[in-house]
């Protein structure tokens, strides 16, 4: 149906999630709504128009990166050379 973008507590984007993901959030009371979609939900009790944008309450930290090295590098490509295409071990490296 319609996404949601989640942004961090300092307006930093986090991710992409769905609209049944926003809306946990918002009624766990973990994120806010900053922008809303023309598009709402119906319970039986009350509509509820879906978030377009929402910005968490808690700080997240980065996650950690992957470093940038030579073995990382052949893990990636799964031990394929990229100039002649051979496919090689990792003990060859």
């Amino acid at each position: 149906m319609q996404h949601t973008l989640l942004l961090d507590s300092r307006y930093y984007p986090i991710q992409i999630i769905d609209w049944k993901k926003a809306l946990t959030l918002f009624f766990t009371e973990r994120a806010e709504v900053v922008e809303e979609h023309d598009i709402s939900v119906n319970s039986p009790h009350a509509s509820y128009k879906l978030p377009k944008v929402m910005r968490l309450h808690a700080h997240i930290k980065k996650l950690p990166r992957a470093k940038f090295n030579r073995k990382n590098v052949f893990y990636r490509d799964k031990f394929t050379c990229q100039y002649c295409g051979k496919v090689g071990q990792e003990k060859d490296l």
